[in-house]
């Protein structure tokens, strides 16, 4: 091509081997999620889990079902790896019962994120045509419709609520009012609550898949975890700051969304396999999932059908790449 840069190193001597106009800052796509998930696992840590909740709302018989940024929230039963949304229904028509309550209001509370929920950074065509969704504190398989299809949400939490809705009222549960968004009540009292696997088999998923919306949540909390708004601009801003903190140069990098959707990304392959290298030093054992969710040639993820060719042959279980 016209533009091609590269950077070659050897890890294990942190010795480069190779470099040509490493130092170019270019369209990143989807390598961005090779940073995003090193500033995740750095800044929360790779146990960090997600909780989705239920507590007690303002007035007696109302509930608020908090978004806490699970990515991997989720209304299918045989997702592997999800945080159930039904599991939540359970716990809750539960302790309702318990106390001898069978109907309810319900309330949403997705107040943890802030900011448009769309990049303006990004093509206008990416949100209809199910390439990514609005990025939202509380939705359930990114926001899709219904899991396995493209189609999301064009408000993912109320959707969401929608869903958990009907989950209660299969559980003999009724919603007299709502779902209606509004902000739980500061120090309310948890009903029941799910929580999502560990941070590190979250960052896995996300590298194998390129999965856009759990990477644009997963830049949300790296914002708040460094005590920022949990919004586009400062989780960009986070990212920046959370990977130049692992000692590697981040200057000339532009950074604008977590997915690497946005064109005006801007990384060189300096700071891709730096980033990586970080990942593989046994000094940094926080990261080691940087390196496990990288898909690998001809089996998995997003390699799955690629190095197919007879020329490409030997590179089949061999190759991991973002």
């Amino acid at each position: 091509g016209d533009s091609v840069a590269v950077s070659v190193v050897a890890v294990s001597l942190k010795k480069k081997r190779f470099t040509a106009d490493a130092d170019a800052a270019l369209i990143t796509a989807s390598t961005m999620k090779i940073l995003t998930a090193a500033a995740a696992l750095h800044v929360l840590g790779p146990q960090h889990r997600f909780a989705t909740r239920v507590v007690a709302g303002h007035a007696p018989g109302q509930l608020v079902l908090v978004g806490g940024g699970d990515p991997v929230l989720t209304a299918d039963p045989d997702r592997a790896g999800g945080t159930q949304l039904s599991t939540l229904a359970d716990l809750t028509a539960a302790e309702l019962a318990e106390s001898g309550t069978s109907t309810v209001e319900l309330v949403v509370d997705d107040g943890m994120f802030t900011g448009p929920a769309v990049s303006p950074n990004w093509r206008s065509y990416y949100v209809p045509s199910g390439v990514v969704g609005p990025v939202s504190a509380l939705a359930l398989d990114g926001g899709r419709i219904s899991p396995g299809r493209s189609e999301r949400a064009d408000d993912p939490a109320i959707a969401a609520a929608t869903t958990f809705v009907d989950m209660l009222a299969s559980r003999g549960i009724v919603v007299r009012a709502g779902p209606v968004r509004d902000d739980a009540p500061a120090n309310a009292a948890e009903v029941a609550a799910v929580r999502s696997v560990p941070l590190e088999r979250i960052v896995e998923h996300m590298l194998l898949v390129s999965d856009n919306d759990a990477a644009e949540v997963l830049a949300r909390h790296v914002a708040a975890g460094t005590g920022r708004p949990a919004s586009f601009n400062a989780g960009s801003r986070a990212i920046v700051d959370a990977v130049g903190s692992l000692g590697i140069d981040m200057s000339g990098s532009t950074v604008l969304d977590g997915s690497g959707l946005a064109r005006g990304n801007a990384l060189s392959p300096n700071v891709l396999v730096a980033t990586l290298a970080a990942a593989a030093r046994p000094e940094n054992p926080d990261l080691r999932s940087v390196l496990t969710g990288l898909p690998v040639a001809r089996f998995t993820g997003t390699l799955d059908e690629r190095f197919d060719s007879p020329q490409a042959a030997d590179a089949a279980g061999v190759v991991r790449a973002k």
